[in-house]
């Protein structure tokens, strides 16, 4: 199978305190030799807010010979803010920008996960598949659990999110990725990260993530395990580093790819 990777941005998100303008993001992605970018909900809100219309993102795309893979960040499900809102503004973007996937997390507990899939997926509307990232430090912490609440609506609704950060610091064992049906598998994520300095999960996913081989995680056992499911069609380089936040942004894509790509290849 021949990977295509796709050049997540969030570590220049508003989000994060040091956005980067989705123009730039683009040219960076492009430049770098990635196939697609993911485009965050704070930065496109941003972009919108600064004037900026869909039409002339996507022209900008096409110009720059890369696609738009990915709306990432859209809703975090359970965690009392409006997510039908969210979600039917990612997927007017998603429309918008031939984008096929709308990434979401799932905080509500276990009894109203499915329930709150369900109505996430009548806000998207067919327009995308929504795309399941689960974390160690939520309700939502395993593979499996993952898998099997997306195939309740349908994996052609909903598939997973396989992040290796998610995965090395999370309760699965390797088996659990062994055990992953390629069809439920929406993209999977690429990064390493330091060693932990802190307790606080959230934070040390955020901010101390390193390019893959640069770190402590088990990149070679990972890349080879979702070859071996047959998910590997989709590679999202996410490498959220405030070390490199407001740094060489070209220079950042490069090396997330450059340090990447030998172990998909």
């Amino acid at each position: 199978m021949t990977s295509k990777f796709l050049f997540n941005g969030f570590n220049a998100s508003p989000f994060l305190g040091a956005p980067v303008p989705l123009p730039e993001q683009i040219e960076a992605a492009a430049a770098a030799g990635f196939d697609l970018v993911a485009f965050d909900r704070f930065s496109l809100e941003r972009f919108e807010a600064d004037g900026g219309v869909m039409s002339h993102l996507l022209r900008r795309l096409e110009r720059s010979g890369i696609g738009c893979g990915a709306i990432t960040a859209a809703a975090a499900l359970g965690d009392g803010s409006d997510t039908d809102t969210a979600l039917r503004k990612a997927a007017a973007w998603a429309e918008s920008l031939g984008v096929a996937l709308v990434q979401i997390n799932v905080v509500a507990e276990p009894p109203a996960q499915a329930a709150a899939l369900e109505v996430a997926c009548s806000a998207v509307d067919g327009k995308a598949r929504l795309a399941i990232e689960y974390l160690p430090f939520t309700p939502l912490a395993r593979v499996g659990d993952t898998v099997e609440l997306a195939r309740k609506v349908g994996f052609e609704r909903a598939g997973v999110l396989i992040d290796i950060w998610h995965h090395e610091r999370g309760p699965d064992d390797w088996d659990a990725l062994a055990r992953v049906p390629p069809e439920a598998v929406a993209y999977v994520e690429f990064d390493d990260a330091l060693p932990l300095e802190r307790a606080d999960l959230a934070f040390e996913t955020l901010s101390r993530r390193t390019f893959p081989g640069d770190g402590v995680f088990d990149c070679r056992r990972f890349a080879d395990a979702m070859r071996a499911t047959g998910a590997a069609g989709l590679i999202s380089i996410e490498v959220l580093s405030a070390a490199w936040r407001g740094d060489d942004f070209t220079a950042f894509a490069h090396t997330c790819l450059a340090k990447s790509r030998p172990y998909w290849t």
